[in-house]
């Protein structure tokens, strides 16, 4: 089965880095500028862009979109957003790959991009390649201005014991090595084919050739088995949707979307792991569960964004359902904290920041993430919620979706306080965006860029910058 009809929407991405110095130069002053209206997923420009940005050289902004493609296979594309040459114009769509789902390609970009050290940039299809699971791929920019970008794929997933279904965002290595998660896949036997029959998901290594033009080697480095704790495996997550970070020794850490503690009538309320390389070259990798979240009023549960780590050492994220608001039928939400032991090896803390509530004065249901700001200040966005009456599908119900910001106390101990920056209008044809998923970046001027799913000129999505 392909879970991409019924997730799309929990597809999230986490990370978050500087902009380059264009984006210094912009003007500091709040509020929200659409720069670029995507348009219909049946045109040949790219459309529905559920993965967020990043930023290249000259202020250059780079993403995929779902849909749309100069192939006319509506497979979806790696698009480049550049900006006006003078202030105040207009930003410039180009699409840098179509996909095609033939002859091994991939299909549906969902998750986004990431850069490496000679201006590459890497990705994930939630479907396609030779087993119609996905792929990870490599677009290079052209060797004079002008030219092609070419595309190649790194690895075909093949299910089984092999994942499946990529949904997060990569993250690169020291030496240049990809890793990042499957939604599904990693199937070896008892007690981890669960999952619809083919596994709970995996994280996985690519590690690049060690000569030109050389094939990348794939290791899982975790299955996740989606234990309870009660069938005599250790408790452990299922079905990651985000992809991972790194930490400052070489560790991973991430989220599972279910798994762990009950959580009926959901396979569970989900985990924030870490995954500690081996000492010796070759060894497995140990996993251990941060945080096994559980069902409201008590806390959070199903993240489906990544999490962000801070300087101190402390892990930020966010949850879809759960915390203490009433309005939703599950709860709204949450912004959550793990801080690690003072103690070696001790257990991890969760403090709930934020609970989302009531939707006309604050979002609710963040798919995406949080990311940590120059002062501490959390940032995200809320895919459903904001004040905006334009997307109401019943009387006191808005989906537009808004951004928010969490300012920690002055004090140790204290209250974080909640802003709403922005709500989304959602008005087709004329306003901006609505149901933001991806996860934001921030500039060295504090500005930040991100994309809707929906709304905008054309109704098929955006990119923004607040």
């Amino acid at each position: 089965m392909q879970p991409y009809r019924t997730l799309v929407r929990y597809a999230g991405t986490a990370a978050w880095l500087f902009l380059s110095s264009y984006a210094a130069a912009q003007t500091a002053t709040p509020g929200l500028t659409t720069l670029h209206d995507f348009k219909t997923q049946d045109g040949t420009a790219p459309s529905s862009p559920i993965g967020g940005v990043i930023l290249g050289e000259n202020g250059a902004l780079y993403g995929t979109s779902a849909y749309g493609g100069t192939n006319g296979t509506s497979s979806g594309t790696v698009y480049e957003l550049l900006p006006p040459a003078t202030g105040g114009g207009a930003w410039t769509a180009v699409t840098l790959y179509s996909f095609t789902g033939i002859n091994g390609d991939g299909v549906r970009p969902i998750a986004g991009l990431v850069m490496g050290a000679n201006g590459e940039i890497y990705g994930a299809t939630t479907n396609g390649g030779t087993g119609e699971y996905g792929t990870v791929y490599e677009v290079q920019s052209p060797s004079s201005p002008g030219g092609t970008w070419t595309e190649t794929v790194l690895h075909s997933f093949q299910g089984g014991q092999d994942g499946a279904f990529p949904y997060g965002n990569l993250v690169i290595g020291r030496n240049g090595e990809l890793y990042g998660t499957t939604y599904q896949g990693g199937y070896i036997g008892s007690g981890s084919g669960g999952c619809l029959g083919i596994g709970c998901g995996t994280v996985f290594k690519l590690e690049p050739p060690s000569t030109p033009g050389g094939s990348w080697t794939g290791t899982i480095l975790h299955r996740f088995t989606g234990s309870n704790g009660k069938d005599g495996q250790p408790l452990d997550g299922e079905q990651p949707l985000a992809g991972v970070i790194i930490g400052s020794h070489g560790e991973i850490y991430g989220t599972a979307s279910g798994g762990g503690n009950e959580c009926l009538p959901f396979n569970g309320c989900g985990v924030v792991f870490e995954l500690q390389p081996p000492s010796q070259l070759g060894g497995a990798w140990t996993e251990s569960i941060l945080h096994a979240f559980n069902y409201y009023p008590a806390d959070g549960f199903q993240p489906f964004a990544a999490v962000a780590l801070d300087s101190g050492g402390k892990l930020y994220g966010t949850t879809y359902w759960g915390g203490t608001g009433t309005y939703c039928f599950y709860a709204c939400g949450t912004v959550f904290e793990l801080q690690p032991s003072s103690a070696s090896g001790g257990a991890w803390t969760e403090t709930i920041l934020h609970s989302f509530a009531d939707p006309t004065a604050d979002g609710f249901t963040p798919i995406a993430g949080v990311i940590v700001g120059r002062n501490g200040q959390l940032y995200g966005a809320t895919t459903a919620g904001g004040s905006a009456t334009t997307c109401q599908t019943a009387p006191g119900q808005y989906y537009c979706g808004a951004l928010y910001e969490l300012t920690p106390p002055v004090q140790a101990g204290g209250v974080w306080s909640e802003k709403i920056l922005y709500n989304f209008t959602g008005q087709f044809g004329v306003g901006d965006g609505s149901d933001p998923h991806a996860t934001l970046v921030q500039g060295k001027d504090g500005a930040l860029y991100g994309t809707t799913t929906g709304g905008g000129i054309y109704g098929w999505g955006t990119a923004f910058q607040f």
